[in-house]
């Protein structure tokens, strides 16, 4: 199956992993190609394979990326070759298009790949094309799509990863299970699973995934009443990105800043996500929250000269095509108390009802 596709980055189908990687396998598993898991078939399709993996999960360009799927047919669709081989081809194939958005062909040749794999053989085959099935059968971490299959299937694969050292679907699922412990009220197993995610992204040496995860470890130690280990998380994640690791989301700087407002009462923090949510769709909420916070102490304060501009800031993006879905309910939350607040109403303690947005991106 040929693509022809314009150059744009290929889209990553799991978005906590994000950048490629190429990693020695001494000592590991002579039959796995480590940190991925693939089972090795002894052909030239096994450098391909990791070739492609890379490539889909970091910044590759589309046209790269249907090079390397045509190479791969190349072999896979030859007289003889393995029907394993044929069945990667056609998950290679689910992956281009969902790459393009093509969800439709992406539901459809992933189901395709799946029944083609001799699971018995090939376990983690199955196991990951499982895993790039879930968007399609509307598995989200919110805790609404949560059940008790689903969840035994990310406690298998975790027991699988770490019996076949594929470190980095064992750090995916771990961190999916941190945030359902997390969901579920039980911080200390939430914890525990973003530990073991930590571990296995470091052995796999990637950099970019400790980083976002090291989010839900402080997360954990928040609910954990550990306030002092987390901000120390989030100090060193800061490290990390001021000596080079690229985060995997624009989002990471400006939400360490909230958290150690939220929990440490940095208000440098405070005012530095003010400045780097200003003017960006991105972070049109931060800058309504951070707004209303600086609005608050300012207040407390008897400073009432900024409360106009507070407002403008609070209001002005959330009313442009940009607005995220919770704008105007963020707005409610934190705009409407400041007027309020500015007509001679009783002070109220507008950082103890902050929006929830925030809050629960804290614990993602």
């Amino acid at each position: 199956m040929k693509f022809n596709r314009p150059t744009h980055s290929c889209i990553s189908l799991i978005a906590i992993v994000v950048a490629a990687v190429a990693i020695s396998s001494c000592g590991r598993k002579a039959d796995t190609m480590y940190p991925w898991g693939w089972e090795k078939l002894g052909r030239p399709t096994d450098s391909l394979m990791v070739a492609l993996q890379e490539a889909f999960l970091g910044d590759t360009s589309l046209d790269s990326c249907v090079i390397l799927v045509n190479r791969f047919h190349e072999y896979a669709d030859a007289p003889g070759a393995p029907e394993i081989e044929k069945a990667r081809a056609v998950f290679w194939d689910a992956r281009l298009a969902f790459a393009t958005e093509n969800y439709g062909q992406a539901h459809t040749l992933f189901r395709r790949a799946l029944e083609a794999t001799d699971s018995a053989h090939y376990p983690y085959d199955a196991r990951y094309i499982n895993l790039c099935l879930e968007p399609f059968e509307g598995k989200v971490l919110d805790g609404s799509s949560l059940d008790w299959e689903w969840y035994r299937r990310m406690v298998d694969d975790l027991d699988y990863s770490l019996k076949h050292d594929a470190a980095l679907l064992g750090g995916v699922r771990a961190q999916y299970l941190s945030c359902i412990m997390t969901y579920s009220g039980n911080p200390n197993r939430a914890l525990h699973y973003a530990l073991t995610a930590d571990s296995l992204f470091a052995g796999a040496r990637r950099e970019g995934d400790r980083l976002a995860n090291r989010m839900n470890v402080a997360s954990g130690r928040i609910l954990t009443g550990d306030t002092v280990g987390a901000l120390k998380e989030y100090a060193w994640i800061q490290c990390e990105i001021d000596r080079g690791v690229e985060p995997s989301s624009p989002l990471l700087l400006p939400l360490i800043d909230y958290n150690r407002w939220l929990v440490g009462n940095d208000t440098t923090a405070l005012r530095r996500l003010r400045l780097q949510a200003k003017d960006n769709p991105l972070l049109v909420g931060y800058n309504a929250v951070a707004s209303a916070y600086l609005a608050a102490m300012e207040l407390e304060a008897g400073v009432t000269d900024s409360l106009t501009m507070r407002v403008r800031d609070m209001e002005t993006e959330l009313i442009t095509p940009t607005m995220p879905p919770n704008g105007h309910w963020c707005l409610k939350c934190s705009a409407a108390p400041v007027r309020l607040l500015a007509g001679g109403h009783m002070l109220s303690n507008i950082s103890a009802q902050p929006p929830m947005w925030p809050r629960r991106t804290l614990r993602r």
